[in-house]
């Protein structure tokens, strides 16, 4: 890991990811302790393994987000901090803020008109044997819901944004006023 100012400790075994990427398997054997991390004008500590990941400085895990008491607003594109007897770090970036955005205004337009082209590695979610789909009646809509609803649907089939499912499973589709 290069570029950081701390020493590296040798794990007590050794830790193996498999990555997204394929079935490509990493080996993880070495960490960095209380290695400082800054958000904001805030600095964090964490521990940091080494992984021979190309395109990624740093992957944030479910840990670290915990332990900072992390909400995540996706849409927004939002993390805030509410450590508890602190001023909350709330750090909103702008899209146009971020460097590489600035650098390929090209590759990341205002609007998206499609979604990206089939990748090499398709993503899934493999379930625990046996699991089933929660059974749960589905929230009611008005008719004019219901309509707005099918318009909606209809443009973004449309706009290759979803697409037909057979999967047992399903989301609630909620209007917000």
């Amino acid at each position: 890991m290069s570029g950081i100012d701390v020493r590296s400790v040798k794990l007590p075994f050794d830790l193996e990811v498999r990555t997204p990427m394929g079935d490509k398997r990493i080996i993880a054997s070495f960490a960095y302790k209380n290695s400082e991390f800054w958000i904001g004008e805030r600095k964090m500590l964490m521990d940091l393994i080494s992984l021979d990941i190309k395109g990624y400085d740093v992957i944030i895990g479910m840990d670290f987000l915990g332990q900072y008491h992390a909400k995540l607003d996706c849409r927004a594109k939002v993390v805030e901090f509410c450590i508890p007897g602190e001023t909350t770090l709330r750090d909103q970036v702008k899209l146009e803020d971020v460097p590489v955005v600035r650098e390929f205004p090209d590759i990341f337009p205002e609007e998206l008109k499609t979604l990206p082209p089939d990748r090499e590695v398709e993503f899934k979610i493999d379930l625990v044997p046996g699991t089933v789909p929660i059974s749960k009646t589905p929230y009611r809509m008005a008719p004019a819901e219901l309509k707005e609803l099918k318009i909606q649907l209809q443009d973004l089939l449309e706009k290759g944004f979803v697409k037909e499912s057979d999967s047992p499973w399903g989301a609630p589709v909620l209007f917000v006023k």
